[in-house]
């Protein structure tokens, strides 16, 4: 569904813009799914950091992770797509919006493990 496109090309032109989110500089586009918003947001630090897993997994022969897999997805890593219905807030405080919420379910569950 997502247009990673953008994505496989090394040319930054292609984006709309960046933020910075917690000194990482976050790349990111939007588009549009049967009329919804979609941003994307492309972090080259998190790339690294799941194309290294992915890689770590295929030196460990475990089931579903190949070659010809991580080449499949290779233009995914490192990005985040965000489907929202806020026409007013730009990429960086819809990116915000919801990685707050998921520190908020961080500390929740952590809380509750506690109990």
């Amino acid at each position: 569904m997502i247009n990673y496109r953008i994505l496989q090309s090394s040319d930054k032109r292609a984006f709309e813009g960046y933020f910075n989110f917690n000194n990482r500089f976050i790349w990111h586009y939007e588009d549009s799914i049967d009329g919804k918003r979609v941003i994307v947001c492309f972090d080259e630090q998190l790339k690294s950091m799941e194309e290294k897993d992915y890689l770590s997994r295929i030196e460990k022969k475990l089931e579903n992770y190949s070659m010809e897999g991580f080449y499949e997805k290779q233009s995914k890593f490192g990005t985040l797509a965000l489907f929202t219905n806020l026409r007013v807030k730009n990429a960086e405080q819809i990116h915000s919006y919801y990685k707050s919420r998921v520190n908020i379910e961080l500390m929740f569950d952590e809380s509750t493990k506690k109990r």
